[in-house]
């Protein structure tokens, strides 16, 4: 751990809890209170003791630029999940995952703070190449409030998880393991795919429920009976920041866990450490400079004072460049005036001499509208009775005409599928009238032979109806076989043939 601060002399490690704020830059170290309103937020008095207690554990003076400072955050409200793209060029991956976020997540990018890292890249046979991301992403409002109080304080915070940082301990070779920080009111899963993080969970239990006396082993099962609902590994690794309490909560979640779960330690680097997150941080420090850790980007406010954000030096070409581009914006106007004027003259020249088409535009569109909507619908009448009939149905005439009337003659098998057919129809609501005009049996009595005389609805009625295939019958194969109870989606087939 020495070795990361002394790499990174400047850099501020801080640990964001629901109920606490720890931060630590070299062997200094403290820890504050955070008092919240029941909307979550924190309340003004605390915001003032939190500024104070972190100016003064900085003791930064206010011409210094403003100092880095990574931050791990909780796992609750956080969607960690990795998915697999088309390997694109650096300059427009961003881009494709801005489009998976706008499918994947209620809300848009622009509410959201969000990071990502690549895993890995791959190629199945006979597939495209691939490449495997793991994606964090929370509402901006999670961290909008502590970015801004930390900017008030000198600091330009960078976020990261909790259980990402964690994760710097663990051993090579997680594959399907899962590591599991138990705190007193709460506790952090963080569930590993192939090596890789691929999930995290925040779950409402924690080291407060298992000294309640007699319901002490119903929590603790009730605890260890959520974890083996939700993950299904064979490697638990438990990790604290005392090595003996770790070893105690291993002994006691054995018990209860499934025999196929093997429980082991996972130590934070040494014996006793303050904060397991803030450990990893350090870690990660030392390693790359915490380049590995995956932080969550969005435009959120930094360190305030001309000095935190322009350091000593570079004020003035700042302010020349600042002059030379608010002179560049009074005169593009005016400079864009004159360059695009023959263009567009062109085009008003062109709008105008189209201008004689336009009445017989709106006449030809007007002749098609009215087509579309006088158009008998026969596809339509077609559709339903090839939903509606059952297996085995032949139809020897179908006559319909512009008035609405339909006369179909055929054969099914028996008279309850000619009961069956004739409620379908109905139920359709597409029919105003279905009438079995006749229904006698055929040779050897194998057959019977019907005849149905159907009227239509209106077009004003059917208008607010919506027949046609569903877009899932569209995209399905066209293989000639239906699912079991459903009726065979095939199209209405010429007289004499069966459906």
């Amino acid at each position: 751990m020495n070795a990361a601060v002394n790499r990174n002399p400047g850099v501020v490690v801080i640990e964001i809890q629901p109920a606490s704020l720890k931060i630590a830059r070299g062997s200094s170290y403290a820890e504050m209170e955070l008092q919240r309103t029941p909307a979550g937020l924190l309340t003004p008095e605390c915001r003032l003791k939190v500024k104070s207690g972190v100016e003064a554990f900085l003791n930064r003076k206010p011409w210094r630029p403003a100092q880095r400072a990574i931050c791990a955050i909780a796992a609750g409200g956080v969607s960690l999940r990795r998915m697999l793209l088309p390997i694109t060029p650096a300059s427009q991956l961003q881009a494709v995952l801005l489009l998976q976020l706008e499918t994947d997540f209620p809300l848009p990018p622009a509410e959201m703070a969000w990071g990502y890292r690549k895993v890995s890249e791959r190629t199945e046979p006979g597939g495209t190449p691939q490449q495997e991301i793991l994606l964090a992403a929370t509402r901006k409002e999670t961290i909008a409030e502590y970015a801004s109080l930390l900017g008030e304080c000198g600091l330009n915070p960078e976020f990261t998880l909790s259980t990402l940082a964690r994760a710097m301990f663990c051993p090579p070779g997680m594959y399907d393991g899962a590591v599991l920080e138990i705190g007193t009111h709460s506790s952090e899963l963080l569930i590993f795919e192939k090596d890789t993080p691929a999930s995290s969970r925040s779950i409402p239990w924690g080291s407060s429920l298992w000294t309640q006396g007699e319901a002490a082993d119903a929590a603790l099962a009730s605890f260890a009976g959520f974890i083996s609902s939700i993950w299904k590994g064979s490697r638990l690794f438990v990790i604290s920041p005392s090595v003996a309490n770790a070893i105690t909560m291993v002994a006691k979640l054995a018990v209860h866990l499934p025999p196929s779960i093997h429980c082991e330690v996972l130590s934070a680097g040494s014996a006793e450490v303050r904060s397991t997150a803030l450990a990893g941080l350090k870690k990660a420090l030392e390693t790359d400079g915490g380049k590995t850790l995956l932080f969550l980007r969005t435009e959120l406010p930094k360190a305030t004072g001309i000095f935190a954000v322009f350091p000593a030096g570079q004020l003035q070409p700042m302010l020349k460049t600042a002059a030379v581009l608010c002179a560049v914006l009074v005169l593009l106007p005016y400079a864009e005036a004159i360059l695009f004027k023959p263009h567009l003259a062109k085009t008003i020249a062109r709008i105008e001499a189209d201008e004689s088409r336009r009445t017989m535009i709106d006449r030809e569109l007007a002749f098609l509208q009215s087509l579309k909507q006088t158009q008998p619908p026969y596809l339509d009448a077609l559709y339903l009775f090839s939903k509606s009939a059952p297996m085995g149905t032949h139809i020897e005439s179908l006559s319909m005409n512009r008035n609405g009337e339909v006369s179909l003659r055929g054969m099914m098998n028996t008279g309850d599928q000619v009961t069956d057919f004739r409620k379908k129809l109905i139920d359709s609501g597409f029919f105003s009238s279905v009438v079995v005009e006749e229904q006698s049996p055929g040779p050897n009595n194998q057959r019977v032979n019907i005849r149905l005389i159907l009227i239509w609805k209106p077009a004003s009625v059917r208008a607010a109806m919506n027949f046609g295939p569903t877009d899932a019958e569209i995209q399905k194969p066209s293989t000639g076989k239906d699912k079991p109870g459903k009726p065979p989606a095939t199209p209405a087939t010429p007289p004499g043939k069966p459906l």
